[in-house]
């Protein structure tokens, strides 16, 4: 399986949003980052004319630049067992490009929570700001 950085998950109206709303919940919150993530599953190795189409599908949005040493990294997948409307999507059109050794790709998202003493969250910290940053019928963190 492959695993590609992708680019910005959140506008900055919507990081601001988001980081007012984390705040609520744990007021060490500073800062709250998040790029997409996506994860390919191969029948077999790609070339590297391959790896170049791929890597150009996947450029889309604003370019993620993650700057925070010591966050907490949390990584929002959809759920086991399931295949995204995302992953449909994206699944057919790389098959369409000719990328015929993918046989699925999924996207996920990853945030980066930064607290005010630059230290990791604790669990019980984490516990109560998933469900702001998930869908939990259709997520999973």
């Amino acid at each position: 399986m492959l695993i590609l950085p992708g680019g910005n998950a959140l506008s900055d109206f919507r990081v601001n949003k988001l980081l007012l709303t984390l705040q609520s919940r744990v007021v060490q919150i500073l800062a709250v980052q998040s790029h997409y993530i996506h994860f390919a599953q191969t029948n077999a190795w790609l070339s590297n004319e391959e790896q170049g189409q791929l890597d150009i599908l996947l450029n889309y949005g604003a370019e993620a630049n993650p700057l925070f040493n010591n966050a907490t990294k949390l990584i929002v997948i959809p759920r086991p067992g399931t295949i995204s409307p995302w992953s449909s999507k994206a699944s057919d059109i790389i098959h369409n490009s000719g990328l015929d050794k993918i046989t699925r790709i999924e996207r996920g998202k990853v945030y980066l929570l930064q607290s005010t003493d630059r230290e990791s969250l604790s669990d019980a910290q984490i516990e109560q700001l998933k469900p702001l940053l998930h869908d939990r019928m259709t997520e999973v963190v």
